[in-house]
């Protein structure tokens, strides 16, 4: 069960798996309506269904803060319709195994009545240090659920210190198809990259959460220096709110900034994730708020492409500094110029630092490992059925 028909980070790695598992397993993906998801789901071997989510449900969350009482109040009668429009669903499908892929899905998960005891698996990817009301709710709701898989030890870190020990909870890290994301790839028709200059980009989701405004400021600063610097921004309006329409707008301005005039590039949504990541001189994860694991990250090593990233949460799980990226203090946008123009000066230093993060990645993400340690989970909850 998934809480967007459209295609993010978490989707992407969830296709991932369902793709290696497919000869284990037949996956059904329910999704609130018809999208990119689909197709792609599809093409991964899954099944999928669109159950309509009422609006009030699907504007519920604390991605741009706490929601109100009101709020909650409000989605409570079109939660209760599209729990049973699930739980009808499950039935139909024969469904052995729930797992749910979000934390609204999570929530919505515990309340739907499954039968023939169908045990429930949250797949969690997002960190709860700023969400108080999705912590709490999940600490109530944890009796509800058989299993939690967790992308990261931080993830399970922030879940554990508020589910009862009971839970059974394991760390499995997100795939990463290392024959897609390799060195060497063309660069896209539409680019054109001049001799001498540098390339600097994040990825991801437009959104606060992301910081590609203090990705910007740094930018600034390292432009003054290196005129021949290029700052990519690659990704759309996930979430399609108020707020990340203004934050759009906001990267505009800073973006046509006297000091960054023609030096920023956003690409928006791209099917061609691949060939730009291995194109850039360096990778920046600019994360203002938690990342659960950081697939952009992981992708980037992959290419062999140097990554400089926030030293917090799941990225501070990846990055050895100095060894297979650079770190930076969260917010400092000081710190943050420092390491790109360290970086944009120094050849040999990205050439070290980006092959060690590639054969990091190759010993650490083994994909089979990943996908036999899905297998072993689920067999281990079906068994207690």
């Amino acid at each position: 069960m998934n809480p967007t028909s459209q295609v993010g980070g978490a989707e992407n790695s969830l296709l991932e798996l369902v793709s290696r598992v497919r000869n284990d397993v037949e996956f059904h993906i329910v999704t609130p309506g018809d999208g990119p998801l689909t197709a792609k789901a599809e093409a991964s071997g899954a099944k999928v269904w669109n159950v309509h989510w009422p609006r009030a449900v699907f504007g519920v969350g604390e991605a741009e803060g706490r929601p109100g009482i009101s709020r909650l109040g409000c989605a409570a009668p079109g939660s209760l319709r599209l729990v049973a429009d699930i739980s009808q669903l499950l039935r139909e499908i024969r469904c052995d195994v729930l797992i749910s892929n979000g934390i609204k899905c999570h929530i919505l998960g515990a309340f739907v009545p499954r039968g023939r005891k169908v045990p429930l698996i949250w797949y969690l990817r997002d960190g709860l240090e700023h969400r108080t009301v999705s912590r709490k709710l999940l600490s109530l709701l944890a009796f509800r659920c058989d299993a939690a898989i967790c992308i990261s030890n931080y993830i399970a870190g922030e879940l554990r210190a508020g589910t009862p020990p009971s839970l059974p909870i394991h760390v499995l890290y997100n795939i990463v198809d290392q024959e897609k994301f390799r060195p060497g790839l063309p660069l896209p028709a539409d680019l054109r990259k001049e001799a001498g200059e540098v390339w600097f980009g994040v990825v991801g989701a437009v959104t606060g959460l992301k910081g590609q405004d203090l990705f910007l400021e740094a930018a600034g600063k390292v432009a003054r220096l290196l005129p021949s610097a290029r700052f990519l921004i690659v990704g759309g309006r996930f979430y399609g709110t108020r707020g990340d329409a203004e934050y759009r707008k906001a990267l505009d301005r800073l973006a046509s900034s006297p000091l960054l005039g023609g030096q920023v590039l956003f690409l928006g949504y791209r099917d061609d994730v691949p060939a730009i990541i291995a194109n850039l001189d360096v990778l920046v994860v600019s994360n203002r708020r938690p990342e659960g694991l950081g697939r952009s990250l992981l992708e980037a090593m992959s290419c062999a492409v140097p990554v400089v990233s926030v030293d917090r949460w799941g990225p501070g799980e990846l990055v050895r500094d100095g060894e297979n990226g650079l770190s930076f203090p969260v917010g400092d946008t000081e710190a943050l110029a420092e390491r790109m123009l360290r970086l944009a000066r120094d050849p040999e230093m990205r050439a070290h630092l980006g092959t060690n993060g590639r054969n990091w990645i190759r010993r650490h993400f083994v994909p089979e490992e990943i996908s036999s340690g899905f297998l072993d989970i689920l067999d281990g909850v079906l068994k207690k059925k």
